[in-house]
C-alpha cells in the first residue's frame, strides 16, 4: 500500500483514471436493438462498437438479475464461445477459456480495467467479485494484444463494477445444496460531488465431494469525487478465503463413491488485499488524459498430500504494483488511443515437501507502449490501426542464492476494418497480433530456470452483425495460430514449448425479442484446435471442446414474476496429447431460477443441473491415466432480498 501511495503522490500532476470511471456516466441499453452499443472494452475508452472491428458481447445488470445466477463463473457459462470448467463446484478451481485459450494465462480478465489474471499459473479467481457489485460485463473475444498487451491471446473479460447510485441498498439472505450459507450488504449513494459504495459477501459450504468445506468473506469500499473536468475515486478490496480441493479420482474409484476426497488433496488459505486509485481529467471535448495505479497484496498457504509427492506445505506471496497512463483524443474524423502499460511484480514461493526445502524469488519488470488510431472517412466505414512495443525484465533467485536475469521484447501490430452497409448491417475484419510472456512459475523446473522465449500469435476475425428492433443476428469466423506456445507437459512435470498450434471456427449468435414478457438468446461456436507442426501434428488440443451451444430464455408472466431458463451443451473433448485415451463425452446441463418482487422485497431461486446428470467437466491426464473431477448433481439456491 505504501508504494501505491508514493506513485501516486510522485505523479500528482497527471491526471489518474481506472477504466470504470469512463462508465459511470454512460446508459447502456442492451436490450434496444437499434440505440447505439457504448463499449469502453473494444478501445480502452468509451466509443461506439460500430467503430471496432471486433465482437463485444454485454451482459448488463438486468441480465445478470434475470439469470439468478449466484456467481461470476455460473453467470458466464451461458455467454458466447466460453467454456467453463469448475473441478468440485465451489468456485475456486474454476478454469475459462475464450477460442480455446486458458484464462489463467491466455485470456485476460479484468475488474475495472485492473488485471484479476495471477503473476503465476495461479487459476483466475473469479469469486474476488460479487454478483451484487457488478454493473455489467463486456466480453471481448479474439485476441487483443496491441490494446491490452500479454495474456490477451483467446480475448478480454472485463467485469465493471457499480458506482454513483442515488442511495440504494440491499441486504440478503440465502441458502442452498450443501449446506451452503450466504449473506450479503451492498449500500451505494451520492451525495453533492461525493460518490461511496460499500459492498460485503459472507459464504460457507460443506461442497459437493467429502470435505470441500469454503469459507469466503469479500468486502470492498470505493470512493468517489466528481469535478468540473472529471472525476476521483479509490478502491479498496479484501478477500479472504478458506477452502479445500481434493484430487482427482480414478475411474474404479469414480463409479464406487463420486463423491469421495480421494487420494491427493490441497488446502487452501488465502488473504487478498487490492488497491486501486484513479482521476479522468478532460482537458477539453476532445483531448482526455487517463491513468490508474493499482497494488495487489496477495498471500497463500496451501497444505497438501498426494501420493507422488507426499505432504507438502507451500507458501505463496504475490506483489504487483501496475500504472497505466493514456491520453485519448477524439477528432472529427479520427480517434486516437496512446498509452503505457507498466507492471512490477514479485513471486515468492517457499516450499518444504519430501524433496527438502526449497524457494524461489522472482521479479519481472514490464513496461510496453502502445498506439491505436480509428480513422472514420465517412459514417458507415471505420479503420483501425495500432502496435505495441513490449518489454519484460526478468530476475529469479534460486534456493542456492544463484541469481538468473534475462530480457525479452518484442514489437505486434493490429489492423481492422468496419463497414456499415445499412441502418441494420455491419460487416468487419480484423488482423491482430498477440503475446505473452512466461509467467513466474513456467520459468522454473525443478530450480532450473528455463527462460522460456515469448509466445507469440497472430488472430483473425471476419464477422458481420445485423439489427432489428426485435431480432439480432452475430456471426463470425476466426482464426488463432500460434509460435511457441507454452504449455505444461504432464510426463516431464515442466512448461516447454509446442510447436505451432492453430484454433479456427466459427460462431453464430441470435437474440430475438419475442414480445415485451419473453426474450430468447441461442449461441452455438464449432472450433477445430491442433497441433499442426512436430511429432503432435494434426493432434487435437486436450481441453478444448470442438462444439457448444447455449440457448436461454427469460419469460415475464406476469408483473414482478420473471422467469429463466437455460440449456448450455458441451462438446466432446481429448484428455491427452496424443489423443489415445478415450474422449471425454459431450454433456448437456439444464437450469431453471425465477425472480419474484413484492415491494420492497425480492425472492430468487435457481435450481442447477435439473437432471440430475453425473457427468466430469474437468479431467486430467497423469501418470499414464485420467484421473476424473466429478461435477455437482442437482443443486438449488434460496435467497430473500430487502432493498432499501
Amino acid at each position: 500500500m505504501k508504494k501505491l501511495i508514493k506513485l501516486s503522490l510522485g505523479l500528482s500532476l497527471v491526471p489518474f483514471f481506472a477504466l470504470s470511471s469512463v462508465n459511470a456516466e454512460e446508459s447502456l441499453n442492451h436490450e434496444v436493438k437499434n440505440l447505439k452499443e457504448i463499449v469502453v472494452t473494444a478501445t480502452r475508452s468509451s466509443y461506439d462498437l460500430e467503430k471496432a472491428p471486433v465482437s463485444v458481447r454485454v451482459i448488463d445488470r438486468q441480465a445478470i438479475a434475470n439469470s439468478t445466477a449466484l456467481s461470476v463463473a455460473g453467470l458466464l457459462r451461458n455467454e458466447g464461445s466460453l467454456q467453463i470448467t469448475d473441478s468440485i463446484g465451489n468456485g475456486h478451481d474454476v478454469r475459462l477459456s475464450l477460442r480455446g485459450m486458458s484464462g489463467d494465462s491466455n485470456a485476460l480478465v479484468l475488474i475495472d480495467g485492473r488485471k484479476l489474471n495471477n503473476t503465476d499459473m495461479a487459476n483466475v479467481d473469479l469469486t474476488a467479485v460479487s454478483l451484487q457489485e457488478i454493473e455489467r460485463i463486456e466480453i471481448f473475444e479474439g485476441g487483443a494484444g496491441v490494446l491490452f498487451g500479454g495474456q490477451a491471446v483467446g480475448g478480454v473479460i472485463n467485469i465493471i463494477t457499480r458506482r454513483g447510485e442515488q442511495n440504494l441498498g440491499h441486504v440478503s439472505l440465502g441458502l442452498g445444496s450443501y449446506e451452503a450459507r450466504d449473506a450479503s450488504l451492498f449500500y451505494a449513494g451520492t451525495q453533492d460531488k461525493i460518490d461511496y459504495q460499500i459492498s460485503v459477501n459472507k459464504t460457507k459450504a460443506d461442497g459437493y465431494r467429502d470435505g470441500t468445506d469454503v469459507d469466503d468473506t469479500n468486502s470492498s469500499v470505493k470512493l468517489g469525487y466528481r469535478y468540473s473536468q472529471g472525476e476521483i475515486f479509490f478502491d479498496v478490496r479484501k478477500i479472504d478465503n478458506q477452502y479445500y480441493l481434493p484430487g482427482g479420482l480414478r475411474e474404479a474409484d469414480l463409479e464406487s463413491n463420486r463423491k469421495q476426497t480421494g487420494s491427493a488433496y490441497n488446502d487452501y488459505t488465502t488473504d487478498s488485499n487490492i488497491y486501486q486509485f484513479g482521476i479522468d481529467h478532460r482537458f477539453n471535448d476532445k483531448v482526455t488524459m487517463v491513468v490508474s495505479a493499482s497494488e495487489r497484496d496477495e498471500a497463500y498457504l496451501i497444505e497438501s498430500d498426494s501420493p507422488s509427492m507426499g505432504q507438502a506445505t507451500v507458501n505463496q506471496d504475490r506483489n504487483s504494483q501496475i500504472f497505466e497512463p493514456r491520453l485519448i483524443i477524439n477528432l472529427d474524423r479520427m480517434d486516437i488511443v496512446a498509452g503505457v502499460d507498466i507492471e512490477n511484480f514479485d513471486y515468492t514461493i517457499n516450499t518444504l515437501s519430501i524433496l527438502g526445502p526449497y524457494k524461489t524469488l522472482h521479479r519481472h519488470k514490464r513496461q510496453s507502449e502502445y498506439l491505436q488510431g480509428i480513422l472514420s472517412p465517412d459514417s458507415n466505414t471505420n479503420f483501425s490501426v495500432g502496435v505495441r512495443h513490449a518489454n519484460a525484465d526478468v530476475r529469479v533467485t534460486g534456493d542456492d542464492d544463484s541469481v538468473s536475469v534475462y530480457d525479452n521484447s518484442l514489437t505486434v501490430y493490429q489492423m481492422g476494418l468496419s463497414h456499415k452497409i445499412s441502418d441494420n448491417l455491419r460487416f468487419y475484419i480484423n488482423r491482430d497480433e498477440n503475446f505473452r510472456f512466461a509467467l513466474a512459475d513456467e520459468n522454473v523446473s525443478y530450480g532450473a530456470v528455463i527462460n522460456l522465449k515469448p509466445q507469440e500469435g497472430v488472430s483473425w476475425e471476419l464477422g458481420s452483425v445485423w439489427n432489428s428492433e426485435d431480432l439480432s443476428l452475430r456471426w463470425l469466423l476466426f482464426q488463432q495460430d500460434l509460435e511457441n506456445e507454452i504449455r505444461y507437459n504432464d510426463s516431464t512435470w515442466s512448461n516447454e514449448h509446442s510447436a505451432d498450434t492453430q484454433r479456427k471456427g466459427s460462431t453464430i449468435a441470435i437474440g430475438w425479442t419475442v414480445n415485451s414478457r419473453l426474450n430468447i438468446d441461442v449461441t452455438t461456436t464449432v472450433m477445430n484446435a491442433k497441433v499442426v507442426k512436430g511429432a503432435l501434428r494434426n493432434k487435437t488440443i486436450p481441453g478444448v471442446s470442438e462444439q457448444t451451444a447455449k440457448v436461454s430464455a427469460q419469460f415475464s408472466p406476469v408483473n414482478n414474476l420473471n422467469l429463466y431458463l437455460e440449456a448450455v451443451y458441451t462438446g466432446g473433448m481429448h484428455i491427452d496429447r496424443n489423443n489415445e485415451e478415450p474422449e471425454l463425452g459431450g454433456y448437456t446441463l439444464a437450469n431453471i431460477g425465477a425472480n419474484y418482487q413484492w415491494d420492497n422485497f425480492k425472492v430468487r431461486a435457481r435450481l442447477n443441473n435439473i437432471t440430475g446428470k453425473q457427468y466430469s467437466e474437468y479431467v486430467v491426464f497423469s501418470d499414464g491415466a485420467p484421473a476424473y473431477y466429478p461435477s455437482a448433481e442437482e443443486n438449488f439456491n434460496l435467497a430473500l432480498e430487502y432493498s432499501f
